[in-house]
């Protein structure tokens, strides 16, 4: 008999990783004048390296979600847009590699840069156009480099220890 069905397993796991994203995202640090870092697109992609596209889906939510309890709700849609896009960005680079263990971390670092590199130019799209217009919204792309180089380096923590987790379950 086995201890638990590998969909329901998969739910709760994805489950995890949407409230995990949710307080990462939640749980931000000052940085100067320019705003706040958070833990939440690191957690994101570890999300995926793990589960796929239930964990792209989870991450995108926790991350929407976040934005609407937080007082940003203006950017609540675009976040999930653009969170779904960083997911598929990482799961493509990382299922092509998948087979390729030799290049596991080159893997898990491409995938990252793309990831972060899509959140870069979509919350720089999105606040261009609907926001505050195109030559200030530049004055964003500094930090949000910044916020997608921290969450390249937890990626890669994470997916050291997640990697283990992965194949025990």
């Amino acid at each position: 008999m086995k201890p638990h069905s590998p969909k329901i397993f998969k739910l709760v796991q994805a489950s995890l990783f949407l409230a995990l994203t949710f307080l990462g995202t939640l749980a931000s640090f000052p940085v100067g004048v320019m705003g706040n870092l958070n833990l939440g697109d690191g957690i994101l992609l570890a999300g995926v390296s793990l589960l796929g596209i239930p964990g792209v889906i989870a991450g995108a939510l926790g991350a929407m979600i976040c934005d609407l309890v937080s007082g940003y709700a203006i950017y609540a849609p675009a976040t999930l847009v653009i969170k779904l896009l960083m997911g598929f960005a990482a799961f493509v680079i990382l299922y092509l590699f998948e087979k390729k263990a030799k290049f596991r971390k080159l893997s898990l670092l491409l995938s990252g840069i793309a990831a972060e590199l899509v959140m870069v130019g979509g919350y720089y799209l999105f606040e261009s156009i609907f926001l505050i217009g195109w030559i200030p919204a530049l004055a964003n792309i500094p930090f949000n480099l910044l916020q997608g180089g921290v969450a390249v380096i937890l990626f890669f923590l994470l997916s050291g220890i997640l990697g283990k987790w992965k194949n025990k379950v």
